[in-house]
C-alpha cells in the first residue's frame, strides 16, 4: 500500500481548486456587469425588483428556443447512450470501472433532477408555510408576507439552488467516502485474512445461527489456517 499522492491526484485537485471558483464567479460577475453604475453605487435603495420586464424580439426568442432544444436534445442523447450502450457494454465486458462510473453519473443526475423538481414545488411550499405559520396573524400580514415572497422569488430560487446542490454534494461525498472506506477495508481483509463475523437478525433468536455452527466448525477443521472462536 503506497500512501504517496500520485500525479493524477495532484493534477485533478489543482484543476478542481481552480475551475470551481472560476465557474462559481461567472454568474455574480455577469449580474454585476449588467447593472448600471448608478444603481450599483446606490446603497440606500433595495436591489430587489418587484416587477421585472424583459423585452424580447422574435428573433431572439427563436434563437433561445433553438439553444434550449439543442441542450435538451444533447442531454437526452447522452442519457440514452449511457443507458442503452454503455450500461450493457459494462455488463457484457465485465468492466466494473465503467459500471461504477455509470452508477455515479445516474446518482448525480438524480440529485440534479430532484433539485430542479424542488424549484417547481418551491412556490407551493412557500404558500403552505405562510398559511401555516401566520394562521394567527391578521390578513394584511399574510398578504404582505406573500407579496414579499413573490418579490424575492428569484433570489430565493438562487439560494435554494445553492443550498440544494451543496447539501446533495455533501451527502454524495460522504456516501462515496463511506463506500470506498468499506471497500478498502474489505480488500485488505481479503488479502491478509480477517475475522468472519456472523450476525442473526430479529429480537427473539430464531436458532438459525446456532444451527449453522456445526457447518462453521467443519470449515474450520478443513482449513487449519482458519481459527474458530
Amino acid at each position: 500500500f503506497d500512501a504517496a499522492l500520485s500525479a493524477d491526484a495532484v493534477a485533478a485537485a489543482l484543476v478542481l481548486a481552480t475551475a470551481v471558483p472560476l465557474l462559481a464567479a461567472v454568474l455574480p460577475v455577469r449580474v454585476a456587469l449588467g447593472r448600471v453604475l448608478r444603481d450599483a453605487l446606490d446603497t440606500k435603495r433595495s436591489a430587489t425588483r418587484a416587477v421585472h420586464v424583459d423585452i424580447v424580439r422574435s428573433e431572439q426568442r427563436v434563437r433561445r428556443q433553438h439553444v434550449l432544444y439543442a441542450v435538451a436534445g444533447g442531454m437526452l442523447f447522452a442519457f440514452g447512450f449511457g443507458i442503452y450502450i454503455l450500461m450493457p457494454l459494462a455488463f457484457l465486458a465485465n468492466n466494473r470501472t465503467l459500471l461504477v462510473n455509470m452508477l455515479f453519473s445516474l446518482v448525480l443526475g438524480l440529485l440534479l433532477g430532484l433539485n430542479v423538481l424542488s424549484l417547481n414545488v418551491q412556490p407551493l411550499v412557500e404558500r403552505a408555510l405562510c398559511a401555516l405559520l401566520l394562521c394567527a396573524e391578521a390578513d394584511v400580514v399574510r398578504t404582505l408576507t406573500a407579496k414579499n415572497l413573490v418579490a424575492h422569488r428569484m433570489r430565493n430560487r438562487k439560494t435554494s439552488i445553492m443550498y440544494g446542490l451543496s447539501l446533495a454534494f455533501i451527502v454524495f461525498i460522504s456516501t462515496v467516502y463511506r463506500l470506498e472506506l468499506d471497500a478498502f477495508v474489505y480488500r485488505r481483509q481479503s488479502s491478509y485474512g480477517g475475522w468472519l463475523t456472523v450476525f442473526e437478525r430479529g429480537s427473539p433468536p430464531s436458532g438459525q445461527l446456532r444451527a449453522a455452527l456445526p457447518f462453521l466448525d467443519a470449515v474450520a477443521r478443513e482449513h487449519p489456517a482458519v481459527e474458530a472462536a
